[in-house]
């Protein structure tokens, strides 16, 4: 099932380079990130690896204002698989967002910078 849920995400990137990063930025991602709300961690873990892949294509302002909220809102969830799936993203949030980013998220929830660092 794993795999499923990697190839969608694959899918999703290869959609959104073919699109662009504007449509990516207006029908894709905020579909994607609306899955994070789902009762399911699964779903949750899936927008998770979603986001890692998308982070290449939309750009700093999309990575910083829309994904950088929902990768905190992870980092909180209760089941530990959606959190520690959250320290993947972050790695790529913090080079287009900056450190002082990063660090912010750090301050809200150390236990991503334990999976960061």
């Amino acid at each position: 099932m794993a795999s499923i849920r990697e190839a969608a995400t694959r899918t999703l990137q290869k959609v959104a380079a073919e699109f662009g990063q504007e449509w990516t930025r207006d029908h894709l991602v905020p579909s994607v990130l609306a899955l994070i709300k789902n009762p399911h961690y699964l779903y949750r873990m899936t927008v998770l690896g979603a986001i890692s892949m998308l982070a290449s294509i939309v750009g700093s302002d999309v990575l910083c204002n829309l994904m950088l909220p929902v990768l905190t809102t992870a980092a909180k969830d209760k089941v530990r698989a959606s959190q520690g799936g959250s320290g993947r993203s972050p790695n790529c949030a913090g080079d287009a967002c900056g450190p002082s980013a990063l660090g912010q998220l750090c301050r809200i929830c150390p236990g991503i910078c334990i999976v960061l660092y």
